[in-house]
């Protein structure tokens, strides 16, 4: 699962908890299954969920076990356990993980359970959501509640450094009348879902339109029109076609029934055949990148998530998933579009490899866990699918799969062959970094200069380019912490040279792989953008071109030239651009929603005021980016359009700012939807000086659901008058309007 709700780095040793669940050598308990019965709040203002699970235990050590330790968020509230039928005591505790984030235990005495012995435990409680987040929603519009939001007690917890409890488990949903239930496994007519697969308890409540597509029950938003229709079509054949790719390298996976969900909060979260996606992918014009990923990455945790265990696990369930999952995009949307989705990967794991910890020890409480296992974790997979080859790799890993549960070390006994490469990223943080030096010409051919700062031999392809454009490459090994030297024959001038053109190993700098350097930033992105931040637009484009050579497809920096282009005056390139950046197999939906507004500016410069309105409206539903929509409203008002605003939404404001300078908290809140923006409610209700809003534009997603675009005018009683743009999002709830977010606020 891809939510990123993790904490800073805390030392292993939070998790030796002795005989209660999760211990230093391993597990003592282990759910054999979960069974649970949710009732969720009935009324709109309601945040509290009465929630029963029974979990079916078993003693996995060697010796009798006497007690329990079950861990679920500090937002339950125990009210009653029974142990195999019979009421039971316990006791409760805190389980500090970092210094703002903690688990409660509830701790059960039990009699003797003998080796290989199980226990049927149940909970009943009330679990409460003051501030809906990615994990956990409760709200009339669409709920859910995911593993990382702790809602159901378990002994062993996600952050165990070892991996957390996964169990077939039941799930019965009492939701709000009318909205739908989701979940994994097969469903019922009463609403529930059993599924026989390993997994981790979740659900989500919406009210969408069900359609049946290649074996995928895809979950679209009731308003997605023909838009919706075919972007559902598309998202079923990529889940589909990456479930028969996975296979060819881990073998049949769980049957279970698949399913994409629409979801506003939560985008990105995978399990047991469902997978989760932004409602906004159904009204943009393809498919994108990050969607198509974390589909494919899905299809490979289908059998690997439940699976990989032990230290390291995340190597595995994200790092080979990630791995797989690019190899998929490079078969079905070709080579230069994985190449771009490996750069973006490259530069996420940059941004954390200060900060890098072995990934045999990396814990998901590490806030560079994600970044670190599914990047780095997908490098080391490419390099031992490159040194022994497809058919060895895929027999290593069917090997490695046999006995049900997957670890490093049968990653080690599995690739024999490969022990160094193994050690360097399990034991030890990256360390390596690969430099080019300038080309030095001489009697007809041309040297370079080669460095390997790492503790390991690399063998990589070195490039040399010639002023004519004419490449020549040359494969080297360079043993560890050493220099060397590469010779071309060529008479040509070689205006450039590139260590280790496929990027395959995790490196301390990138920028430096080059010679002579574009820039000083390991993210090409950065580095573009860096120079435009300083109107430096010549050299911005030239350094988006030169990176562009190499990467084709690399959308996001094809903005960034679009954009230089903008800035020198040059609208037809930058339009041209736009354009191939919208026909592009894979683009992001950043780069999409830029291209549009893009296209809008080019078109506004044109004198097409029409065209250039309707862009700019185009971009802002997109919901794909913050600059891109802040940028298009801007042009909008520049151009002087307008939007037809429902009365009852300035009425809702008028009421809004009254109630703000009167400090009339709960009249303020009733205007705000439940467990939405609540901390800015709060600071408002008690501080608002002067607080005046003007609506100046309405954006419709659909019949409940609306942008406004406004101007406000405030100020708070310890501080100075502020003025400017902010963007809030609407939500109609029985039959009237409820703030629901804050999508752009410019007051300065």
């Amino acid at each position: 699962m891809i939510i990123k709700l993790l904490a800073p780095l805390l030392l292993i040793a939070v998790f030796t908890i002795c005989a209660s669940g999760q211990t230093q050598g391993g597990a003592v308990w282990q759910v054999e299954r979960y069974d649970i019965d949710v009732t969720l709040p009935q009324t709109v203002e309601g945040r509290d969920s009465a929630i029963r699970a029974a979990l079916v235990v078993k003693n996995v050590s060697t010796g009798p076990a006497s007690t329990l330790t079950l861990r679920i968020s500090p937002f339950a509230k125990v009210t009653a356990v029974s142990v195999n039928g019979a009421s039971h005591d316990f006791s409760g505790g805190e389980e500090k993980l970092t210094a703002n984030r903690t688990l409660q235990r509830v701790i059960l005495r039990l009699p003797s359970v003998r080796p290989s012995g199980s226990v049927k435990i149940e909970v009943a409680y009330t679990f409460s959501i003051k501030d809906n987040g990615d994990a956990a929603v409760f709200s009339p519009p669409a709920s859910h509640l995911l593993p990382l939001a702790f809602w159901y007690p378990t002994p062993t917890n996600w952050f165990y450094s070892r991996g957390g409890d996964f169990a077939p488990f039941t799930v019965r949903v009492n939701g709000q009348t009318g909205k739908q239930i989701v979940s994994s496994g097969a469903s019922s007519a009463s609403g529930s879902f059993e599924t026989k697969a390993a997994s981790q308890p979740f659900f989500a409540v919406g009210d969408w339109t069900v359609a049946e597509i290649s074996g995928v029950s895809v979950y679209l938003p009731k308003s997605a029109g023909e838009t919706g229709k075919a972007r559902a079509g598309e998202l079923a054949a990529a889940l589909s076609g990456a479930k028969a790719f996975a296979e060819k390298f881990l073998g049949a996976s769980p049957n279970v029934p698949l399913r994409i969900v629409a979801v506003r909060r939560g985008a990105g979260f995978a399990d047991a055949g469902v997978v989760f996606v932004d409602e906004a992918v159904f009204r943009r014009p393809k498919l994108d990148a990050a969607t198509v990923q974390n589909l494919a990455e899905s299809a490979a945790k289908l059998t690997l998530a439940a699976k990989a265990r032990d230290d390291g696990f995340g190597v595995i369930s994200e790092g080979l998933s990630r791995y797989i999952a690019t190899q998929f995009i490079a078969e079905t949307y070709g080579k230069p579009v994985a190449d771009a989705v490996r750069a973006r990967q490259r530069a996420a794991y940059s941004a954390v490899v200060a900060r890098d910890v072995p990934l045999g020890i990396v814990s998901p409480l590490d806030d560079i866990y994600f970044g670190e296992v599914a990047n780095k974790g997908a490098m080391l997979w490419a390099l031992l699918d490159r040194a022994v080859g497809r058919t060895a790799f895929v027999k290593a890993l069917s090997d490695s799969l046999a006995d049900g549960v997957f670890t490093i070390a049968d990653v080690r006994s599995n690739f024999p062959t490969q022990n160094e490469l193994v050690s360097y990223f399990i034991e030890k943080p990256t360390e390596m970094n690969l430099l080019a030096g300038l080309p030095q010409a001489g009697n007809g051919e041309t040297k370079i200069a080669l460095r390997n700062a790492g503790t390991i031999d690399v063998t990589v392809n070195v490039r040399a380019t010639t002023a004519s454009g004419k490449v020549l490459d040359a494969p080297v090994t360079l043993k560890a912490a050493s220099f060397g030297e590469v010779t071309f024959k060529t008479a040509e001038k070689v205006v450039r040279a590139e260590i280790d053109t496929e990027k395959l190993y995790p490196q301390t700098a990138y920028y430096d792989d080059v010679a002579p350097k574009v820039f000083d930033e390991n993210d090409a992105i950065a580095g573009v953008k860096s120079l435009l931040d300083q109107k430096k637009f010549d050299k911005a484009a030239a350094a988006a071109r030169d990176v562009l050579k190499g990467l084709p497809a690399y959308d996001d920096v094809a903005i960034q030239l679009a954009r230089a282009y903008l800035g020198l005056g040059d609208t037809a390139n930058a339009e041209r651009l736009a354009a191939s950046v919208l026909a592009a197999k894979l683009p992001t939906a950043k780069s999409m929603a830029w291209a549009t507004e893009i296209s809008a500016e080019a078109a506004a410069k044109s004198g097409k005021a029409a065209e250039a309105l309707e862009l700019a409206e185009r971009t802002i539903v997109f919901d794909g980016d913050y600059g891109a929509s802040y940028a298009a409203r801007k042009l909008r008002t520049g151009l002087g359009g307008t939007t037809k605003v429902d009365p009852e939404i300035k009425d809702l404001f008028a009421r809004f700012d009254s109630a703000a300078v009167a400090h009339r908290k709960a009249e303020l809140f009733a205007m705000v939807m439940p467990g939405e923006i609540t901390r800015f409610a709060e600071n408002l209700s008690g501080s608002a000086e002067k607080w005046q809003t003007t609506v100046v534009q309405m954006d419709r997603i659909n019949d409940s659901e609306c942008l406004v675009e406004t101007t406000l005018s405030t100020q708070l009683l310890t501080g100075p008058p502020q003025s400017g743009l902010a963007v809030f999002r609407l939500v109609k709830v029985n039959g009237s309007w409820r703030i629901a977010g804050i999508e752009i606020f410019e007051v300065i």
